[in-house]
């Protein structure tokens, strides 16, 4: 998560609205990779979606599926991988939601635990 205004200036927004009131967003960046990796090559252009958030009260309705889907639609011609870092205490869903319902590859976890 961004922790001050200035770590937003190169981040792309985009919001789910119910009516007025904004319900829910997702918030990323498109920049140039300078490593390879086993998934990706120097240069591709990746976006790394960094928050997909949507209230509470709206949850499981389909409309974290919908903002993903219109991100995808209008993302930069450009894009050659879309990369999501993604942490949350109920994992088992997070991973549904992205692999199954969004058609994501996984590719690493880091796991921790306190000795």
């Amino acid at each position: 998560m961004c922790n001050d205004s200035s770590e937003y200036i190169d981040q792309t927004v985009y919001l789910a609205l119910d009516d007025q009131t904004i319900i829910g967003y997702a918030l990323g960046e498109l920049r140039r990779l300078e490593e390879k990796t086993s998934y990706n090559q120097i240069g591709e252009m990746v976006f790394e979606l960094n928050e997909l958030f949507i209230a509470s009260d709206y949850r499981q309705q389909g409309i974290g599926q919908q903002l993903y889907r219109y991100l995808e639609d209008h993302l930069p011609p450009k894009t050659d991988l879309i990369a999501v870092i993604a942490t949350s205490i109920h994992h088992r869903k997070l991973l549904d939601f992205y692999l199954e319902d969004l058609g994501f590859g996984f590719r690493y976890a880091l796991l921790t635990k306190r000795p």
